[in-house]
């Protein structure tokens, strides 16, 4: 993937300008609205055409394995589903990164394995820059192809995985 080159200082702008897919910890959907409705929320504030709307939400839900659950109330979905949903709306609209803020925190150990699996695969797929925050080393050498390590709030060292855990700085 491609490397943030810090060309743009992201904190200058204001966050509706950033176009950065956003993930966190504990999902966020929308009760009360289908898992269909969910994805196409951002689609509507952007103002995205319908038919090019209806053709995101579809490839969303293709990407998520979600095709089953589009009608369903969000309210009814397990944890993993709903952190599917809240993955799907962060792609809907192209955004040009997707922040990963510890999504598996939530999830169980058997899903997780489940997860780690899925997040790896829909990284390939839709070969973007995510950076994935976590404070689990197995999910982070498991994940990533690049690892950037932070002291003080400063990243000190960046490189892959296995060459990181095997020689530290």
């Amino acid at each position: 993937g491609a490397v943030y080159s810090g060309e743009v200082d992201l904190t200058r702008l204001a966050p509706r300008k950033r176009n950065i897919g956003m993930v966190f910890q504990y999902p966020v959907v929308y009760r009360g609205m289908s898992v269909y409705k969910n994805i196409e929320l951002p689609l509507l504030r952007r103002k995205i055409p319908e038919k090019e709307r209806q053709q995101r939400i579809q490839e969303a839900l293709e990407l998520l394995n979600l095709q089953d659950q589009a009608d369903q109330d969000s309210a009814q979905l397990d944890n993993v589903s709903r952190q599917k949903v809240s993955v799907a709306r962060a792609i809907s609209y192209h955004p040009d990164i997707i922040l990963f803020d510890e999504p598996m925190t939530n999830i169980d150990a058997n899903s997780k394995v489940q997860f780690s699996h899925f997040f790896k695969e829909l990284s390939r797929k839709l070969n973007q820059v995510i950076v994935y925050v976590t404070h689990d080393q197995t999910e982070a050498m498991t994940l990533a192809d690049q690892i950037a390590r932070r002291e003080g709030g400063r990243i000190v060292q960046c490189n892959e995985p296995r060459a990181l855990y095997n020689q530290p700085e």
